[in-house]
């Protein structure tokens, strides 16, 4: 055995003992009778099993799709849930469905040759330099954004492109220089190493199954664009997507491509969290917090400041409690909002501090579909993304203080409730 597998052994041993001992403590409450006042039994159970999936999740003890179908089946068995059919409230939902038909039009830019010729342009333009490979990434964002106006479908395809970037570039999986270009602040050293350029190839015209899966995306966003108009769900575009890529003589796909190219944890991770949140609210979880959140008004005088830091601290922990950021949104907003009202503070503003704090950060992979899809493809660990949650926590935090309140302030929404 290598030392490197033997220190991987180690390692995965050492989590596991250091998680065993939380995991079964909050195990051993789901029996415990109501011990928190104002909390049912139910809510205290879909809390603690909210928490054990999370670690379970974040401590990468089982492979996240597994770890999603465990808390689903503990919200049944424990009762945090009516039944069985409430625990899969998840599965019913079109967020699972939108991620795979995003996920299959990833596959297809893959399949159709688009990759490799996006990645070989990528290559040739950054001559070697992977800063300037990054670049072009985050400089890509902003075309994208009007012709894929969903942020879970450009991240869908551009991990494809990335990694055939990778693999034109011989760069392992979890190396630095991935790790920099997926993260960037917290792997900038990664940089230091250099890109090979590609073997030369002929440069071929695009074929006709490239044409067919750029206008069957294409086709898809522009639904998405003009949602205003039809009023469609975003996952009908997606699944009408999926089935056209995998009709024969149109798409450039077989059923066997998405069984190796579509991590289908994914879907049941999604959908698992989204059952999660709709657990918390259903059983009483969700709005205790808020109580709680609100109690704690009285203690911080006439301080705006201080209700402005208790909402940001009360929506980060949220934010780490709730999986689904849809979920996160249903339960902070509200919450925020009466807490401006009973502090006699904007309740506007409030609302825009909790949205900024609980959508720029993410935490463990299971909170955001493209998350997801980076850490399924092998590029960043469950630790790193939360290393990487927490420095984007103190950013948010700053960004709302420095920059958010004095703008909005300038614009006509001051933090006082003239």
């Amino acid at each position: 055995m290598s030392r490197t597998v033997a220190a991987v052994g180690v390692g995965t041993r050492r989590r596991t003992l250091a998680l065993a001992v939380p995991l079964a403590g909050l195990t051993a409450g789901l029996f415990l009778p109501p011990v928190l006042v104002g909390l049912p039994l139910a809510g205290q159970r879909a809390l603690i099993v909210t928490l054990i999936t999370i670690l379970l999740w974040t401590g990468e003890l089982l492979e996240p799709g597994v770890a999603a179908l465990v808390g689903v089946t503990l919200l049944a068995l424990s009762g945090a849930t009516r039944s069985l059919r409430d625990a899969l409230q998840g599965f019913a939902n079109p967020v699972p469905f939108f991620l795979i038909g995003v996920l299959t039009m990833g596959v297809a830019v893959v399949r159709s040759g688009l990759a490799e010729r996006l990645a070989r342009t990528i290559l040739e333009r950054a001559r070697g330099r992977s800063l300037a490979v990054y670049l072009q990434l985050v400089l890509s964002f902003p075309v994208l954004t009007f012709l894929l106006p969903s942020a879970t479908t450009r991240s869908g395809i551009l991990i494809h492109i990335y990694d055939e970037v990778f693999t034109l570039g011989g760069v392992q999986r979890g190396a630095e220089v991935a790790k920099a270009i997926m993260l960037y602040a917290l792997y900038r050293r990664g940089f230091a190493r250099g890109l090979p350029m590609p073997e030369p190839a002929h440069r071929r015209p695009i074929s006709g199954t490239e044409w067919r899966t750029i206008v069957i995306i294409l086709s898809a966003s522009a639904l998405w664009l003009t949602d205003g108009i039809h009023h469609l769900d975003p996952a009908l575009p997606a699944m009408l997507a999926f089935a056209a890529l995998l009709t024969p003589g149109l798409g450039p796909l077989v059923w066997p491509d998405l069984d190796q190219g579509i991590g289908w944890s994914n879907f049941f991770v999604i959908a698992a969290s989204i059952s999660l949140a709709h657990a918390l609210v259903a059983s009483g979880a969700a709005p205790w917090l808020g109580r709680v959140l609100v109690g704690g008004l009285p203690a911080l005088g006439d301080s705006a400041l201080a209700v402005v830091i208790l909402l940001m601290l009360g929506a980060t922990l949220l934010r780490a409690v709730v999986p689904n950021i849809s979920g996160f949104l249903a339960l902070a907003l509200p919450i925020a909002m009466s807490v401006g009202r009973e502090a006699g503070i904007n309740p506007l503003v409030c609302a825009l501090v909790v949205m900024i704090t609980g959508d720029a950060v993410v935490y463990y992979p299971a909170q955001s579909s493209s998350a997801l899809v980076i850490y399924e493809r092998g590029h960043v660990s469950a630790g790193e993304v939360l290393r990487f949650g927490l420095w984007m926590t103190l950013v948010g935090w700053v960004a709302i203080l420095v920059v958010a309140l004095p703008w909005w302030a300038l614009v006509g929404e001051p933090l006082r409730v003239q």
